[in-house]
């Protein structure tokens, strides 16, 4: 039966399988630009930077955060804008990354803060409002990893 890592967080997506995540909790030390963030949860756990796949699991997702009471102010999850510049236009819609989730449309659904400004290509989610937000891809932040169940025998 899958499982998730001991304190990781679970959430059963439309298809039935078992989607795991963790919050970095310290900023501090864990604070990394959005390559690093992606480097180490793939590393550290074979895991890439989390997504969403439904309003619900997101939902979910902010209330699990919030509990935290995290003081850092953004969270880095997976999803980038596609183009070649430091700055894409707000016509330029954020794409999930390594298979974080097939619904685009949950990245791009103004689900964001009021001054949201399309000046970043990096999706972040705040972590006191639960609000998405553009931010550099170059700015340290902490970060939620995700990936699927493991099958434990």
């Amino acid at each position: 039966m899958p499982k998730c890592p001991t304190g990781w967080y679970s959430w059963t997506r439309p298809n039935g399988k078992l989607w795991c995540y963790m919050i970095s909790k310290n900023p501090h030390s864990t604070s990394q630009t959005w390559n690093s963030t992606n480097t180490y949860c793939r590393k550290t756990f074979n895991a890439s930077l989390n997504g969403f796949q439904t309003v619900e699991e997101r939902t979910s997702f902010i209330k699990n955060a919030q509990s935290l009471s995290l003081s850092s102010g953004w969270m880095y999850i997976g999803a980038v804008k596609p183009c070649k510049t430091n700055s894409c236009p707000k016509t330029v819609k954020f794409v999930w990354q390594n298979g974080v989730s097939t619904n685009n449309e949950i990245a791009n659904d103004n689900f964001y803060i009021p001054y949201f400004d399309a000046t970043g290509n990096c999706l972040a989610i705040m972590a006191r409002n639960g609000q998405y937000d553009d931010i550099s891809c170059t700015q340290q932040t902490t970060f939620s990893c995700g990936k699927w169940a493991d099958i434990l025998t």
